[in-house]
């Protein structure tokens, strides 16, 4: 049979150890910036992918983000190229007025 003793010491041991991975499993959640209001927020992301356009097998093109300005690449087989004289978007909104809808009249 078994004795009682062995039995509490495997229970406690058996809960510590569960405890500890729970631990730091959570103390890992915290640095990483993961949900649930922890301690150490990340800052927000001041770089993101707009869009992505494929040119063809090889070849897409990229709008990137960084801050308020955007930039337009080339990612093809010889590495990344940038677009020169590509507008982004402030210009674009403060150069192009907006226009009324025009109703076509037979």
């Amino acid at each position: 049979m078994f004795d009682t003793e062995i039995l509490l010491r495997f229970s406690a041991a058996l809960a510590a150890v569960i405890g500890l991975i729970l631990g730091v499993a959570w103390l890992t959640r915290l640095r990483r910036g993961g949900t649930g209001g922890g301690l150490l927020q990340r800052a927000p992301r001041r770089l993101s992918v707009v869009e992505t356009l494929p040119i063809d097998s090889r070849t897409r093109i990229a709008l990137l983000r960084c801050d308020d300005r955007e930039y337009l690449l080339a990612i093809g087989a010889n590495g990344v190229t940038p677009i020169p004289g590509a507008p982004h978007a402030a210009s674009l909104s403060a150069q192009a007025p907006a226009r009324s809808p025009e109703i076509a009249t037979p």
